[in-house]
């Protein structure tokens, strides 16, 4: 198997990491923000502990680093 050569320098592609991290996790937090609210109006949240947006954040902290783990 022939090794991977790199095209951009890793500056570069750790500055892109951060911007695409970033825009995944406020994609992912607003879909958990809105489930939250959704379930505030549904009369379906169940009796926790924390508030809608520590649930939110705390779902999406859980799910995001995942997307970018390298195999």
């Amino acid at each position: 198997m022939k090794p991977q050569v790199l095209s951009q320098p890793i500056d570069r592609r750790k500055k892109f990491d951060q911007i695409q991290f970033k825009f995944v996790f406020i994609v992912v937090f607003s879909w958990f923000v809105f489930a939250e609210a959704m379930k505030i109006l549904s009369s379906s949240r169940d009796n926790t502990k924390q508030n809608w947006w520590k649930e939110a954040l705390t779902q999406t902290n859980s799910v995001v680093p995942y997307l970018f783990m390298r195999v």
